[in-house]
């Protein structure tokens, strides 16, 4: 599927995970069906070109050959998040805050004991 539009970044902001972040695109008016099948890749891994230039025949390619990894809908760190924050939840901890502590706590204990081995 391929789904060209323009727009205006209406919003941008650093999420949880380091180096990740989250930013929206505020469209001109488009088809419903159009609307349907982006809703419809909420979720997914895509392909993302932004510019604000005409699209010429290298950026094509790059975005042709660029990989998206498909086989893992999470990170190795956002599983790693999920995990802990389901073990402070069984914990009775409800607070954002607290589990966010929790969270923390947990990765420094991580960090000491791998920092201990011997490898």
């Amino acid at each position: 599927m391929n789904i060209i539009l323009t727009g205006i970044i209406s919003g941008f902001r650093s999420i949880k995970e380091i180096g990740c972040w989250s930013f929206g695109v505020h469209t001109q008016e488009i088809p419903d069906s159009t609307a349907m099948s982006l809703k419809n890749l909420h979720g997914n891994y895509v392909k993302i070109l932004i510019t604000d230039n005409e699209i010429n025949h290298e950026q094509i390619e790059a975005v042709k050959h660029f990989p998206v990894d498909v086989d893992e809908k999470w990170s190795p760190s956002q599983k790693q998040r999920f995990a802990i924050i389901e073990w402070a939840v069984r914990k009775g901890i409800t607070d954002q805050k607290e589990q966010e502590k929790f969270y923390r706590d947990a990765i420094e204990r991580n960090i000491k004991h791998v920092n201990r081995q011997d490898i």
